[in-house]
């Protein structure tokens, strides 16, 4: 069984402390429509950086899946 992902609680966060997190999102079980598409949210972390996106994933008859972008936060 996958582990829970700690991720902020946003609407009661101390917004004076800086978010400086790393890893800013981790969900095992993302499950894609009849079109394969799926959408994910998820808040940035503080820091202004180039944030990587590494999508890893199994197809149904077993094919592994792999992409990245990246994106600037600015």
């Amino acid at each position: 069984q996958a582990r829970i992902f700690y991720a902020p609680n946003y609407q009661t966060l101390d917004n004076t402390k800086p978010d400086v997190r790393t890893t800013i999102h981790w969900e095992p079980l993302i499950t894609t429509d009849d079109k394969g598409e799926a959408t994910v949210n998820f808040y940035n972390a503080d820091p202004k950086t180039k944030i990587r996106v590494d999508v890893q994933g199994v197809t149904e008859k077993g094919i592994p899946v792999v992409a990245e972008i990246k994106y600037d936060v600015k």
